[in-house]
């Protein structure tokens, strides 16, 4: 992908976001349309993580990393989701005291996910995680678990006895709300020390900053918000959002920075080697070649795919099998 492919990618994004934080604005304003200028917000919003993990799931290398950033991505559309249908959708209490407790499902694994995001970082191809750190999800699993049985011991979530049942205000925090926090500062803390860590890797500790750059970012916005500070309140009020395309910044910078392996620039480089080879579908139509390649006959490439062919010219043709088709050359 070249420098200008991601120039347009980036436009685009940020062009949506535009269109997005416009919809928000409308409904400060109370213009018109706002019922539907929310649904077209709240879409653009789920679309950008959704197309995102597409783009993850072409250009990681790294299995296990890029199950990791693709579920990150998908918890992303799945907060957004849950909070879309719990203020657009939903008027039931009960109903909505649950979506409420669903947001914590995003708020706890993300924070553990990129764990294993920061410790596969800058590792080979064959890199797997190391099973002990598997035990993670254990502690995650547990405070999720406290979450949604919170009703039968407001250990999070503690409500007054003469409230309502399912009450939006007035409750207060539990021992596991600290708990939940304390969790979700951990992770992000020992996220960053592995970042910074891996700035000790020779050749990338300028590079590294950019990362560790957007973190402090997001940090510093969310220490405003908490602060009610009244221009974050009023023009970047969406903490949701903010977190979450922050995130993904954060993950993007370490693609464009080659900190994550991918085959982006794969293409060309097959492009430019000296090999004449060529790579056919399973219908033997041609997907890419070498600037060395030259036609080979089609008959000659089916039955180089059962053992190597000699030509007329004392060429030798040989096929393999991958993916999509074969390779020949």
């Amino acid at each position: 992908m070249t420098k200008r492919y991601y120039i347009r990618q980036d436009a685009a994004v940020l062009f949506l976001i535009l269109i997005a934080w416009l919809c928000r604005m409308a409904h400060v304003y109370e213009c018109p349309y706002q019922l539907e200028l929310g649904y077209l917000r709240s879409v653009i919003y789920m679309a950008i993580p959704a197309c995102w993990s597409v783009s993850i799931g072409r250009r990681v290398i790294q299995p296990q990393l890029r199950i990791y950033l693709i579920a990150e991505a998908w918890l992303m559309v799945f907060w957004i989701g849950v909070r879309f249908i719990k203020y657009s959708f939903v008027e039931d209490p009960c109903l909505t005291h649950w979506l409420w407790y669903l947001f914590y499902v995003s708020q706890i694994m993300m924070p553990t996910v990129s764990l294993f995001v920061s410790e596969a970082l800058c590792k080979p191809e064959t890199h797997r995680t190391p099973k002990r750190l598997h035990y993670l999800y254990l502690p995650a699993l547990l405070l999720l678990a406290l979450v949604l049985t919170n009703d039968l011991h407001q250990m999070v979530f503690v409500f007054p006895a003469d409230g309502p049942r399912y009450p939006t205000d007035g409750y207060g925090y539990g021992i596991g709300f600290y708990l939940i926090d304390g969790w979700i500062i951990g992770c992000a803390a020992v996220t960053f020390a592995a970042i910074l860590r891996k700035s000790r890797i020779p050749g990338i500790k300028k590079r590294i900053l950019i990362p560790m750059g957007i973190l402090t970012v997001l940090i510093i916005y969310l220490v405003l918000y908490i602060l009610y500070v009244p221009f974050i309140k009023k023009w970047l009020n969406d903490v949701t959002v903010m977190f979450c395309l922050f995130l993904m910044a954060v993950f993007e910078s370490f693609f464009r920075l080659n900190l994550i392996q991918t085959n982006t620039h794969y293409r060309r480089l097959f492009q430019i080697t000296p090999t004449p080879a060529c790579i056919v579908d399973g219908d033997g139509r041609q997907l890419a070649a070498s600037d060395a390649y030259s036609a080979i006959p089609g008959d000659a490439m089916h039955r180089a795919e059962v053992s190597p062919v000699i030509l007329q010219d004392r060429m030798r043709v040989s096929s393999a099998p991958i993916r999509i088709g074969h390779v020949v050359w």
